[in-house]
């Protein structure tokens, strides 16, 4: 989550501000560090692999969105019904995985937790 404040603040500073350092500094660190502390707090360790995979969502479409402004890649050029399509299913299996996650208890022993991995509770 770091990385694409960071990149837009370059790409908004880059065109007027490019050799000084009147950019506002933005501790994007302490949010994204702040961020997960509140997910963790709130859903635990399930918390913490929502908020990297949105971390990794928001990191590709900076990337994505600079590619563009720079005129490297056009987002008209993109299979945009795969990526939809792709997105459908991964939201799909991560809701379901969700779902058994919490009718699944795991209760720290090695038996219970080979049982709770076999699905055999």
């Amino acid at each position: 989550m770091v990385l694409p404040g960071a990149l837009c603040e370059g790409v908004l500073c880059f065109g007027q501000h490019a050799d000084s350092d009147d950019c506002d500094e933005f501790d994007y660190a302490g949010v994204a560090a702040d961020l997960f502390a509140a997910v963790f707090a709130k859903l635990s360790v399930t918390g913490l692999a929502i908020a990297s995979d949105l971390g990794i969502a928001a990191n590709a479409l900076a990337i994505a969105s600079l590619l563009h402004i720079r005129g490297m890649v056009s987002f008209g050029g993109l299979k945009w019904k795969e990526l939809g399509k792709a997105t459908l299913v991964g939201a799909v299996s991560g809701g379901l995985s969700y779902e058994v996650m919490r009718t699944v208890a795991l209760n720290g022993s090695r038996r219970g937790d080979i049982f709770a991995l076999a699905l055999a509770r």
